[in-house]
């Protein structure tokens, strides 16, 4: 890890160790900081009175939103809306038939009220209460690759992972590499 000092050098910042960052609080933060990042990106384009507001003529996609329908008055567009937990689309709602709807569509402003929602909802959400985020969460950081720590003798000592459900084991919430 870098940072700069007054002099504007780049100096190595030494004594930072990985943070040990377990499966939901992870994917709650990451989650969070992609519906900042849309409403940010939501209120630069179409919100007259954010500091950020810049508005330009290509529809760029967001994280969580996209322009839906381009229109010449950025005001009349419409934007679909979403919510992912890591790249996996999650339900933001039910229709009048109990189904869950993935992506919903708004007005500008309305969509940024949503998001905005959305990320009341998440930052809010305790671990005893998610369910269904926790499991996509889990779902989503089981890592692609087979374990790769091998014995002096070059075999492979592990063979798949395994999540680790018990709460009362130190590597809760977490893959742990199993024979």
């Amino acid at each position: 890890m870098f940072n700069t000092n007054s002099e504007k050098e780049i100096v190595k910042v030494i004594g930072l160790k990985a943070i040990n960052e377990k499966i939901f609080d992870k994917y709650k933060r990451m989650t969070i900081e992609k519906l900042e990042k849309s409403i940010s990106e939501g209120n630069g384009r179409y919100n007259q009175d954010s500091v950020n507001y810049r508005p330009y003529s290509t529809a760029k996609p967001s994280l969580n939103w996209k322009v839906y329908n381009k229109a010449d008055n950025i005001e009349d567009e419409l934007l679909e809306i979403w919510l992912k937990v890591g790249i996996k689309k999650v339900g933001i709602g039910k229709d009048e038939n109990g189904n869950t709807i993935l992506t919903r569509r708004f007005a500008p402003m309305d969509a940024i009220e949503e998001l905005e929602e959305l990320l009341k909802q998440v930052s809010g959400i305790p671990r005893e209460n998610a369910k269904e985020f926790w499991d996509v969460a889990i779902e989503q950081s089981k890592p692609k690759t087979k374990p790769t720590a091998k014995d002096a003798n070059g075999n492979l000592l592990f063979s798949e992972w395994k999540y680790e459900g018990d709460v009362n084991s130190k590597n809760f919430d977490t893959y742990i590499a199993i024979a």
